[in-house]
């Protein structure tokens, strides 16, 4: 069986074993839809959200998803996969948890089944997937702000064209965004102290870490990293506020993003 035929059997089984009621048929058929549009010529980035009832932690819930554009890919990523999983948090609640770069709420609801009564703030500055994450947080205890985080405060570009999960600030976007510094976030955020960082910004983080006053206030940080910068990157700016710094797939997280950990 070839890597992605098992991809997909992977794929459609988790998504038969998550479903509920109706949407055990409509979820799987959708999840090869995504896939068809992969992989044929001429299909659209974007459609409708989805309304999926999914059982991701104790009881079902409602998921929204687009079919094609990319909400499935990242769904799977990170509910199949484990990309952001914490296992060495396993149990703890009632964490106060920045989702920067939250895109349709994916990783925040993830990170709600698996710390149960934790306090949310993200960022988004899509307008389309902020009306999915609006949708897909409904029930959580989450504040969003329309924005995009980097470096500095004020309204720059934004690539909108982009895959659903891709867009990022870029000069000659197509869309023209709030730009909000991790000292803005926290501020909004209103949170003493934020447990956990989440970072997925497209490249906007070679910009994001440059106010050690913001960071003395964060515990842990997890973040995709983008071409132009590195782990050495991360390091150089995390390591002199206390941060230790750990490459994907290292104890104790095994997963496949950056960890660092305020020491």
């Amino acid at each position: 069986m070839s890597s992605r035929l098992r991809r997909y059997v992977e794929e459609f089984a988790f998504a038969v074993r998550s479903a509920e009621g109706f949407s055990k048929v409509r979820f799987p058929i959708d999840t090869l839809a995504f896939h068809d549009s992969q992989i044929l010529p001429g299909k659209t980035r974007s459609s409708r959200p989805v309304r999926h009832r999914l059982r991701l932690g104790s009881a079902p819930s409602d998921v929204w998803l687009r079919t094609v554009g990319g909400d499935l890919f990242v769904f799977y990523e990170v509910f199949l996969d484990g990309e952001y999983a914490l296992p060495d948090w396993k149990g703890r609640t009632g964490l106060r948890i920045v989702d920067l770069g939250a895109n349709v709420g994916v990783t925040s609801l993830y990170y709600h089944h698996a710390f149960p009564s934790s306090e949310f703030f993200c960022v988004e500055p899509h307008p389309a997937n902020l009306q999915v994450l609006e949708k897909n947080l409904k029930d959580v205890r989450a504040r969003i702000l329309r924005g995009a985080a980097g470096g500095t405060r004020g309204r720059m570009n934004f690539d909108g064209d982009a895959a659903a999960w891709g867009g990022s600030l870029k000069d000659g976007g197509t869309l023209q965004v709030e730009v909000y510094s991790l000292a803005n976030v926290l501020e909004a955020a209103g949170f003493p102290e934020v447990d956990l960082l989440k970072v997925d910004i497209e490249g906007a983080e070679k910009d994001l870490f440059k106010d050690a006053g913001a960071l003395q206030r964060v515990k842990r940080i997890v973040i995709e990293l983008h071409e132009g910068y590195t782990h050495d990157h991360l390091r150089g700016d995390l390591e002199p506020h206390g941060f230790r710094v750990y490459p994907p797939l290292t104890a104790p997280f095994a997963n496949r993003m950056t960890v660092a950990v305020r020491v």
